[in-house]
């Protein structure tokens, strides 16, 4: 088993507008963008919201259940699942894993990461590990992966600052380089790299072997500038590029061939994949949106959509846990 690191590599060719795919189907119609959604076996749906819009200081749910074509807060009012501020649910401020019973709709645990993240951090993506009660996160903040212990709740920080979990090319959308509000260029974006679950596992008790993770990484594909990835039961991973406004499968022995290209699929973020074996795709616009436009613009196009294609394969276990 592979945990794979996905920095995306930026494509800075002038490109030509992709024409629309009558495979793509609109899913979902939103006025704000959406950088996640998730689905359940049963059919609930779930939406993350990305306010790259200008809407962030104002007070609305991150996180909603869509029920009856609306964004129900979940998973509930007044305890909703926000990020504004870095605040989680709790008494205390910092990055957790929040962990809902969809029976009861209620926190069932939370996973303080305090001791294992800094200032900087930005706790992205998590995969799961069932044989060994594992999770992975990536801290796309700093770069490092995170290993926790479902069960008893640590967690250790690896591959901190390795070239695996850095960037050295910036991010492109549209076939434009992504700019802060003030004009800069930051590296945030590579290849892919994959390393052996068991040797994060193993480190995990072994703190001289965490030392020395970074020799059991490989060097994998080298992909597009991308927004979010997901992985099917058959081991392949997706990959959005935002400058062709495509996804693309990347097979386990790193071949890579393109799903569908689509003039809509702008930015498309986190992925997922239903058991009725489609693949979500939320177009969040995010390289228009206030952070990497000049002057703090809103360049979004409403209304934004969440669009879903059938890839004939269901979705893998360790990334839906």
């Amino acid at each position: 088993m592979y945990l794979y690191s996905v920095i995306a590599a930026a494509g800075l060719l002038s490109l030509t507008q992709a024409e629309t795919d009558p495979r793509v189907q609109v899913a979902l119609t939103l006025d704000t963008p959406s950088n996640g959604v998730s689905t359940t076996p049963s059919g609930r749906l779930f939406v993350l919201y990305a306010r790259v819009d200008g809407t962030q200081a104002q007070g609305l749910p991150e996180v909603v259940e869509w029920i009856n074509d609306t964004g129900v807060p979940f998973p509930q009012r007044g305890v909703e699942l926000v990020r504004r501020q870095h605040v989680r649910p709790g008494h205390d401020a910092g990055p957790k894993l929040v962990v809902v019973d969809l029976s009861t709709n209620q926190v069932k645990r939370v996973y303080n990461m305090a001791n294992v993240t800094e200032s900087a951090s930005l706790l992205d993506d998590i995969r799961f590990n069932p044989a060994t009660g594992m999770g992975y996160l990536t801290d796309a903040g700093v770069g490092a992966l995170i290993v926790l212990d479902l069960d008893s709740g640590r967690a250790i920080r690896v591959l901190d600052g390795d070239e695996s979990t850095g960037a050295f090319t910036p991010p492109s959308g549209e076939g434009t380089l992504l700019r802060s509000s003030t004009g800069g260029v930051f590296p945030a974006s590579g290849g892919m790299f994959r390393i052996e679950t068991q040797y994060l596992d193993a480190a995990f008790y072994n703190s001289s072997l965490a030392n020395t993770l970074a020799q059991y990484v490989e060097p994998f594909a080298l992909t597009p500038s991308t927004g979010g990835t997901a992985i099917d039961a058959e081991g392949s991973i997706y990959v959005s590029d935002t400058d062709r406004q495509a996804i693309e499968k990347v097979y386990a022995n790193g071949t890579r061939v393109t799903v569908v290209r689509d003039e809509r699929l702008l930015w498309v973020d986190a992925m997922w994949i239903s058991s009725d074996e489609k693949l979500w795709m939320p177009a969040a616009q995010l390289n228009r949106g206030v952070p990497f436009s000049p002057g703090g613009v809103n360049r979004i196009v409403t209304p934004l959509h969440v669009y879903t294609v059938d890839i004939g394969v269901g979705p893998s276990g360790i990334d839906h846990a």
